[in-house]
């Protein structure tokens, strides 16, 4: 990208901050993923309530999915009388959910450009499962970062992975949170855009008309 283009990309990532979200968590806590609640969020939500988390509860039959966000639509809020969801609406303390869940997800299933849910999940240091347009330019690292995958039976076993391994938990949580900060925090904003901002050409300064 071009200098102005990386600025742009930059601060529209450290300004988004999405607000619906949608959560795994076991019976022992710890669980939480980002979706928005717009058009390809509710394709996602349907995506992953109809076919992805029957899978995983087939292996894992305490887990639990937790839809979060306000204004969602009448299909969302729906999807939380299903066995193992539940839709919690508007949450007034985002942060005290975040601490009691074990993982998030992207089911993103079309969209672009940078995904703010992907990022406010992955800064929270809750490892991320995701699709591969859910994190498309974001940098993200396969294994290191966050779980790609694409596919309800792909998804929901990697759904599985993350839940038993917990050594690979530690390492996403760490990537995650290291991939936000390297690439999309205030001082990553600002090490692309002083540089670009320095070199505009200067205007000459301006003085009132004597007389």
């Amino acid at each position: 990208l071009a200098a102005a283009e990386q600025a742009a990309v930059l601060v529209a990532a450290v300004l988004l901050g999405e607000l619906a979200a949608f959560t795994f968590g076991t019976s022992a806590g710890r669980g939480h993923g980002y979706l928005s609640l717009r058009r390809s969020g509710l394709r996602g939500a349907h995506w992953l309530v109809g076919e992805i988390l029957p899978r995983g509860q087939q292996q894992l039959p305490e887990i639990a999915l937790h839809l979060v966000g306000a204004d969602a639509a009448e299909s969302v809020q729906a999807l939380g009388r299903q066995p193992g969801v539940r839709f919690h609406g508007h949450v007034p303390d985002l942060d005290a959910l975040l601490d009691r869940r074990r993982l998030s997800v992207a089911p993103l299933r079309f969209g672009a450009g940078i995904k703010g849910k992907v990022n406010q999940g992955m800064a929270s240091g809750l490892p991320m499962v995701a699709t591969p347009c859910a994190v498309e330019g974001m940098f993200v690292r396969d294994g290191e970062d966050a779980l790609v995958a694409d596919g309800a039976e792909a998804f929901a076993d990697a759904i599985i992975r993350l839940c038993r391994d917990e050594a690979l938990w530690q390492r996403l949580q760490a990537g995650g949170f290291a991939n936000t900060q390297r690439h999309f925090s205030p001082d990553a904003a600002r090490e692309v855009l002083v540089p670009w901002l320095d070199a505009l050409p200067r205007r000459a300064r301006w003085t009132p008309a004597s007389g």
